[in-house]
């Protein structure tokens, strides 16, 4: 156990706010509080909204819980344009990508390729070095953590590539080895995205695929309506899915509860939380707060 004083802290930080994404708040590895950070994609997002903004109102603040921008697609973005050479499919999709920007809007059809180009890049890094069997058992999701863990092994090998900030350089390697197979993944990418859109890419939609499916741990209750999504597990609108290639973007992991306080008005507070107040499928309160919440909307919680 850390004790309460040798708890990482801050106060009054130069910054001007205090944030956190579910990632690591400390450089190094004391003092030791937990395992389970995720990637720093979406906090780096988050600083992004924050730093140098001078003051936010309420309704500002409460917007980014609905930022669907990814800072790891805005740098793959600006990395693939610098990239030439690639062959026809490889090169269709690099072009795509180079000129996106980055916001994984359900309506995007580049963010279903960027979707595409993630698990293909993700396996052609991990496949050859798990071998066919347990690469299949990893992303089958049998047992949850691995979908994670998967990630966090892509962010760990692309977070000095794609610009991301480090106590000192490496000599590279590993970044070399990612560029090396971005080609063969940019055209599987291509054909997934084609596979799972359709043959025109000015019809792709994320949203269409990349949706929240609702499950409930009792047998015989649903199935529950679809929602669809926006962003992915790196936006701060958090919304990850699996990496099996060709089958849908099944939402696995999300921002859930979203809760807004002015501390000067605590009395005009809101929140939302998916599905409603009620496990219960034949409550009224099962499922009367989805809308709100799929649209990023908050009710009060005084009234």
């Amino acid at each position: 156990m850390v004790p309460f004083c040798e708890m990482p802290r801050a106060i009054n930080p130069e910054a001007g706010f205090v944030m956190s994404a579910n990632n690591a708040i400390v450089d190094g590895d004391e003092p030791y509080v937990a395992y389970s950070f995720v990637h720093p994609f979406r906090a780096e997002r988050l600083r992004s909204r924050l730093a140098g903004t001078g003051k936010l109102s309420v309704r500002q603040l409460a917007a980014m819980q609905a930022d669907t921008v990814s800072w790891a697609a805005q740098a793959w973005s600006k990395l693939l344009g610098e990239l030439s050479g690639l062959a026809e499919t490889a090169e269709a999709a690099r072009q795509m990508l180079a000129s996106w920007n980055g916001d994984l809007t359900g309506s995007s059809g580049p963010a279903l390729l960027y979707g595409c180009f993630q698990r293909a890049l993700a396996e052609e890094l991990y496949r050859p070095i798990l071998g066919a069997g347990t690469w299949e058992w990893m992303i089958s999701g049998t047992l949850a953590p691995t979908v994670g863990l998967v990630r966090r092994w892509l962010a760990n090998d692309t977070w000095e590539l794609l610009g991301g900030p480090v106590p000192s350089a490496s000599d590279g390697e590993r970044g070399r080895q990612v560029l090396a197979v971005v080609p063969s993944a940019l055209a599987a990418a291509w054909a997934a995205a084609v596979a799972s859109g359709g043959p025109d890419p000015a019809r792709w939609r994320w949203d269409k695929v990349h949706q929240l499916a609702r499950v409930h741990p009792l047998p015989g209750t649903g199935p529950f309506p679809r929602v669809p999504m926006s962003g992915d597990a790196d936006t701060i609108q958090a919304a990850g899915y699996g990496w099996r290639q060709g089958s849908q973007f099944n939402v696995l992991g999300l921002s859930v509860y979203r809760q807004v306080v002015d501390l000067a008005d605590p009395g005009a507070a809101s929140f939302v939380i998916p599905g409603g107040s009620s496990g219960d499928p034949a409550s009224p309160h099962f499922a009367d707060q989805l809308a709100d919440w799929a649209q990023n909307r908050r009710i009060p919680m005084f009234s």
